[in-house]
């Protein structure tokens, strides 16, 4: 009948939507992601970015030191290729920016230099040249073997260096006592030193205007102790008693002259010049 179908249809709607609910109440839950799963997939990844970054920073590291090194290098080429400097007075000054630079070629670390035919004609005997010759060489290779040091130890343009540089530069002036002043002052002009102080200025009131001192005079002797550098200048007028009356021995446009002064400050510029000595007698 009618009704009875409307049952069967009734009860059959019913068991679907009661199987699909209960399907639905009972169906498992998705299995759920193990603890460090996704970290772990991307560990991987990090590690070889981090990787890649560190050996990026070590490649600018090693040019970094690359390029500090060949930095010093050329410091030290360019200290070597010039004749040692004096330190400059607190009063009579060494001002070089205008300096004529020495006869000698510029120097390559290592490389000594000395001309044996001006000491030749100057009077010097050959056993003398070939001894100069034999320390020069000694001096630069010991020059040589000191940068190589430094370099490798790391305090190549640190103050050590310096205060050893100049200990070996005070070898050459232990020919000063040596040969004695007038072959000193070859000594000095056939290696391209500077072996002549020049007024470069004068300062207004001081004892050097008030004796007559000029710009391009050149000083020679300072109480009759020989001056070639600005240091034996500045420790000449500091020995001694101050005040006292002291003889300043000058050449200007080639004629000598003398003045005198109180001993102390001068109130003078100076530079330095490399300029042919008389000849020896």
């Amino acid at each position: 009948s009618s009704m009875d179908r409307r049952s069967i249809s009734v009860g059959l709607l019913l068991g679907v939507v009661v199987g699909a609910v209960v399907g639905w109440w009972v169906a498992p839950a998705p299995a759920p992601t193990a603890p460090g799963s996704e970290s772990a997939q991307a560990r991987p990844r990090a590690s070889a970015e981090e990787a890649e970054r560190v050996a990026e920073l070590e490649a600018l590291r090693a040019e970094l030191r690359d390029e500090r090194t060949r930095r010093l290098a050329l410091e030290e080429r360019l200290a070597s290729a010039a004749p040692p400097a004096e330190a400059p007075d607190t009063d009579e000054r060494s001002d070089d920016s205008t300096t004529p630079k020495p006869a000698a070629p510029s120097r390559e670390p290592g490389e000594y230099w000395l001309d044996d035919d001006l000491l030749s004609q100057a009077g010097f005997a050959e056993s003398e040249v070939a001894a100069l010759r034999e320390l020069f060489a000694e001096i630069e290779l010991e020059r040589l073997y000191l940068r190589d040091q430094a370099t490798r130890e790391g305090w190549i343009g640190r103050p050590r260096y310096g205060r050893e540089v100049r200990e070996l530069d005070a070898r050459y002036k232990e020919l000063r006592d040596e040969y004695g002043d007038d072959a000193y002052d070859w000594i000095l002009h056939a290696s391209g030193r500077f072996n002549r102080v020049v007024v470069k200025r004068v300062i207004a009131n001081s004892e050097a205007e008030i004796a007559g001192l000029a710009p391009g005079d050149v000083v020679l002797r300072y109480e009759g102790r020989r001056i070639f550098a600005p240091s034996d200048l500045r420790d000449a007028t500091t020995d001694g008693q101050p005040g006292r009356t002291v003889s300043l021995d000058l050449v200007r446009d080639g004629e000598p002259r003398r003045v005198y002064l109180p001993r102390g400050p001068l109130g003078i510029g100076l530079r330095r010049e490399n300029t042919q000595p008389e000849p020896l007698r």
